[in-house]
């Protein structure tokens, strides 16, 4: 199966290619009697966490890979209270969030409303540090057989080791797998490829809908 690219402005749109809510974008949308619509696709959003506040509920200001910033407001059950007690909601970090929309607010602020903690993630992150992941994700591990590339020396081999951990990066041997963990990022970007949730973005069938995707995010 293809790995997602997670640069992919199709996939994971800017707030600039964000639909507005109630809003059909057909683009995100598609109908059968022009009344009633439904996903055409699924869709996610990255913003790396710039500024947090609490009063009444959570609001956090992100920026998109642009830099172009907005506020998410979590409108949840929990009023993003659980995000706080688990220490997971930190400036610096990305959230993803699943089928988000712009919406205008009360202030007439444009930003994103959460109605759901499900289709939130919080990824400990940089909106950088994400990107160079997956591009050295589209680098190293999208190979087939024969086409794939050590990730620390850039050799072609049939046969290589795979990181047994994260099972996407392919290593000539125990030396260059050693090497590329401390020195080519695989420390960071192998903890992070564990969790269940950032690889469900990663192999997820983005242009088939069937239903909503969720993440494993806790109530509380």
């Amino acid at each position: 199966m293809e790995i997602a690219n997670l640069r992919n402005n199709e996939v994971f749109p800017d707030l600039l290619h964000l639909s507005y809510h109630h809003v059909a974008d057909l683009r995100y949308w598609t109908t059968r009697d022009g009344i009633v619509f439904d996903p055409r696709k699924h869709w996610c959003f990255f913003g790396e966490v710039t500024a947090e506040t609490f009063n009444k509920r959570l609001r956090i200001q992100v920026k998109d890979r642009s830099g172009a910033s907005t506020p998410v407001d979590f409108q949840t059950v929990d009023h993003g209270l659980g995000f706080i007690r688990r220490g997971e909601m930190k400036v610096g970090a990305t959230v993803a969030i699943l089928y988000a929309e712009k919406f205008v607010f009360e202030e007439h602020a444009v930003g994103i409303r959460l109605l759901g903690v499900e289709t939130v993630k919080v990824i400990p992150a940089s909106m950088d540090e994400l990107m160079q992941m997956s591009d050295r994700i589209q680098q190293y591990a999208t190979g087939k057989v024969g086409e794939r590339i050590c990730h620390n020396c850039d050799r072609k081999a049939d046969n290589m080791l795979r990181c047994g951990a994260c099972n996407l990066f392919f290593y000539c041997n125990k030396k260059c797998q050693m090497t590329a963990w401390f020195e080519k990022s695989h420390k960071k970007d192998c903890k992070l490829l564990q969790d269940s949730d950032l690889r469900s973005l990663l192999f997820l069938d983005w242009d088939k809908f069937d239903t909503f995707h969720q993440f494993c995010t806790p109530a509380i």
